[in-house]
């Protein structure tokens, strides 16, 4: 009896670490994960997101080779600073928040055109934490929530409802 939900390491190095240890465990389709896990961050403050595509590009190639997964869960997105004190305006946040759901929503599962590869998305937003800019969504001490909160809200939303229209 296989697991419900499984999920390797977090898949950083997909072609090194990942299509390896997928070859594998894949051979037997009790032991293969249902989804691949990974992390991404915009180097900088900046709203270009090819590394995203680039990343979501890897994945996809690894759910082609084992179409027993399910999709894939970004569970940590966001923006890191390229140099110690660098600091990014929330505009320019803002935007490059808007592209990575975008570019997330571009890439579909090959077996599936209608649904997004990547299907569970956290927006990392600790203050200072691995040298990431200020990502957070609501502001410490009211709980109110921010701007890029409510940009981050509405992009969830939208997600939501387009899932919620090709699963039925």
């Amino acid at each position: 009896m296989g697991y419900e939900t499984t999920s390797p390491q977090i898949a950083s190095k997909i072609k090194e670490w990942l299509q390896p240890f997928l070859g594998a465990v894949c051979q037997n389709p009790m032991t293969c994960p249902d989804w691949i896990n990974f992390h991404f961050y915009i180097m900088g403050c900046t709203t270009d997101v090819t590394g995203l595509q680039e990343k979501l590009q890897e994945v996809l190639d690894v759910v082609k080779l084992y179409p027993s997964i399910k999709g894939a869960l970004l569970t940590e997105v966001g923006l890191l600073q390229s140099h110690p004190g660098e600091t990014c305006d929330g505009n320019t946040i803002q935007k490059a928040m808007t592209n990575m759901f975008q570019a997330l929503d571009e890439v579909k599962m090959p077996n599936d055109p209608a649904k997004p590869l990547v299907q569970y998305i956290s927006w990392f937003n600790k203050i200072n934490t691995g040298k990431s800019f200020d990502l957070s969504l609501v502001e410490a001490g009211t709980g109110n929530v921010t701007d890029l909160g409510r940009v981050y809200a509405g992009l969830c939303s939208k997600k939501q409802e387009y899932m919620n229209s090709v699963s039925k």
